[in-house]
């Protein structure tokens, strides 16, 4: 039997909890209706904060966003890269997938420099509608910074 590491509902809670702190400490940045998500490394939601005043939009465009840095191991902003580069669209493989910013992967650090040479996907980060352009990558970050530091303190 394989070992599979994975985000679990631990990491993936203090993810959440951490980016919805960072939202209410900082309205002048963030907007308050926005969605985060995280995602295990098989595309499934394991925790979702879809703060008030939020329409559905946000959450299924986070999904997306996490969905895409998931199966390609990557993040939204390199995925776009790379589909721009070959003449494609997000649309190329099915319409789950997005090529705007603020998809995370989760990977161990040793991967950070190197996306073709990513073996090991535990999850990803979605956010939707956390500001103007920039905002949902920054904020993704938060959550991935969270869970770089409770998985691998060291480093």
């Amino acid at each position: 039997m394989y070992n599979k590491a994975n985000v679990g509902y631990e990491e993936a809670r203090g993810a959440v909890d951490a980016m919805v702190e960072e939202v209410k400490k900082r309205p002048d940045r963030y907007w308050q209706h926005c969605c985060v998500m995280v995602m295990d490394e098989s595309s499934v939601p394991v925790c979702v904060a879809k703060l008030d005043g939020s329409s559905p939009h946000p959450y299924y465009q986070a999904y997306r966003k996490a969905f895409t840095s998931a199966h390609w191991r990557m993040h939204t902003s390199e995925y776009q890269s790379m589909i721009s580069k070959r003449e494609w669209s997000e649309q190329t493989y099915g319409p789950e997938y997005s090529v705007c910013p603020g998809g995370m992967a989760i990977f161990p650090p040793e991967y950070d420099d190197d996306p073709k040479g990513r073996p090991i996907c535990l999850g990803a980060i979605g956010v939707s509608a956390a500001g103007e352009f920039g905002a949902d990558e920054e904020l993704a970050r938060v959550g991935l910074d969270y869970i770089k530091k409770v998985l691998w303190p060291s480093k």
